[in-house]
C-alpha cells in the first residue's frame, strides 16, 4: 500500500476480513474491462452532447441572420451539430453492444471457488492533509501466489 497511498506514514489499519471468493461479475476481469470501456465511451458521448448544446446555441444566435457571414456561422454550427450527433449515436450504439455482452457474460459465469477475498479498511491522510477512510477489496489466488486489487470503496 505504500505505493498507492498519498501519505503512507499516516496509514492506520482499522479492520481486515478474509473469506472465500467465488467467481462473479465483480471478479471477472473480462467484464471489468468491458465496464471500463463502456464508461469511457459514455464519457466521450457526454462530451459530444455538450458540444451539440454549444452548436445549438450558435445556430440559434445566427439563425435569423441575412448576412453571408451569419449564414456561414449558422451552416458551420449545423454541420458540427450533425457530426457530433452522429458520433454520439455511434458511441451509444457501442455502449449498448457492450452492455448486452456484459449481460450475456454475467449470466454464464460459473459459481466456483477462485481464491480468497480480503477486505481491508484503513485510515490515511489524503492530499489535503485530512484523514480519509478507505476500503480495498483484494482477491488472492488459491495458492497465494497472485493477488488483485478489485476496488476501492468508501
Amino acid at each position: 500500500m505504500y505505493k498507492t497511498l498519498y501519505d503512507f506514514a499516516s496509514y492506520e489499519p482499522i479492520e481486515t476480513k478474509i473469506d472465500s471468493a467465488f467467481t462473479s461479475v465483480y471478479t471477472d476481469t473480462t467484464i471489468a474491462v468491458y465496464v471500463y470501456l463502456a464508461s469511457d465511451y459514455l464519457e466521450k458521448a457526454n462530451e459530444f452532447l455538450k458540444e451539440m448544446k454549444d452548436n445549438r446555441s450558435t445556430m440559434e444566435i445566427w439563425s435569423d441572420s441575412y448576412s453571408s457571414y451569419g449564414y456561414s456561422k449558422y451552416k458551420n454550427a449545423k454541420n458540427e451539430y450533425e457530426t457530433n450527433l452522429a458520433k454520439t449515436k455511434d458511441y451509444l450504439s457501442k455502449i449498448n453492444i457492450i452492455s448486452d455482452t456484459i449481460k450475456v457474460m454475467a449470466n454464464n459465469i460459473p459459481h466456483k471457488f477462485c481464491g480468497w477475498s480480503a477486505t481491508h479498511k484503513f485510515r490515511c491522510k489524503n492530499k489535503g492533509g485530512n484523514f480519509d477512510i478507505g476500503n480495498n477489496l483484494y482477491i488472492i489466488s488459491p495458492d497465494f501466489k497472485k493477488n488483485y486489487l478489485f476496488g476501492r470503496f468508501g
